[in-house]
């Protein structure tokens, strides 16, 4: 791709366009991340899961219970960030529809 083809795809791009291909890739990634986890526990690999998809969590005030839960890396953190859990993807999706919701109506971009 020429430099040229390079900066016109990218000032093509669009809040509402942007927003759309950001939905999708995560809503695929963390629809395919829980099926990989269902694949993995019914045929018996635990040890899988728990090496590669889960993260734990400390209760951090003394107070609460530590757990363990599905991550979802699906953005860069520092090292001091929890990860990303399906809470974290649902508010992400959540965000998303409220853009699009947004110039399906005529209002201000966020």
């Amino acid at each position: 791709m020429s430099e040229e083809d390079s900066i016109q795809k990218v000032m093509s791009l669009t809040v509402e366009n942007l927003a759309v291909q950001q939905k999708t890739a995560l809503l695929s990634y963390a629809v395919g991340r829980l099926r990989e986890v269902a694949d993995l526990l019914e045929s018996g690999k635990y040890e899988k899961i728990g090496s590669e998809y889960l993260e734990f969590s400390g209760s951090g005030d003394g107070w609460g219970n530590d757990n363990t839960f599905i991550a979802f890396p699906f953005r860069d953190r520092t090292p001091n960030e929890n990860a990303d859990d399906i809470g974290s993807v649902i508010n992400e999706l959540q965000r998303f529809d409220e853009i699009l919701v947004q110039d399906e109506f005529g209002e201000e971009e966020l």
